[in-house]
């Protein structure tokens, strides 16, 4: 009797990777290169970004004892933007591109400055990329082609 042989799983990456996409902005002759890949930190950053100044212990406790917990989109979405984007080539109203500055409190502020159509399309340029590194990771959850122990396809 032949013994199954289990597939070598593929490597793994333990890190984020630089890939980026470009996307071009429709109905504008303006892109954004948009990170594929966020840091595990980069991800916490945007999640914790929507709760409106309270600590991990806070909203545990306020959870606990019934109270209510303030949410901040607005926060979680300017930093979502500022953190995913890498580049672009937008421009101020004399025409001249403007540069994304490295530190993050001050990408954040010019993403709050866009006019509220060109973050829309924007926002609609990371939502699209992170979709589909989303379905990527869906449909090979383990990296190795094969379904998860326990999914539908395995019984």
């Amino acid at each position: 009797m032949a013994k199954a042989s289990t597939p070598e799983p593929k490597t793994i990456d333990c890190f984020a990777t630089d890939e980026t996409k470009t996307v071009k902005l429709p109905g504008t002759r303006f892109f954004v290169e948009v990170k594929r890949h966020l840091t595990a930190g980069e991800q916490s950053d945007v999640d914790e970004a929507l709760f409106d100044s309270v600590s991990m212990e806070d909203r545990e406790a306020a959870a606990q004892q019934g109270k209510r917990l303030y949410l901040s989109l607005s926060k979680q979405r300017f930093l979502k933007l500022a953190i995913f984007i890498e580049d672009w080539n937008l421009c101020d109203a004399e025409g001249k591109t403007v540069r994304l500055p490295s530190a993050l409190q001050d990408r954040v502020l010019v993403m709050r400055n866009l006019s509220r159509q060109m973050a829309e399309l924007v926002q609609a340029a990371v939502d699209e990329v992170a979709a589909e590194e989303l379905a990527v990771m869906e449909a090979d959850p383990d990296d190795t082609g094969n379904p998860l122990p326990g999914d539908d396809a395995t019984g």
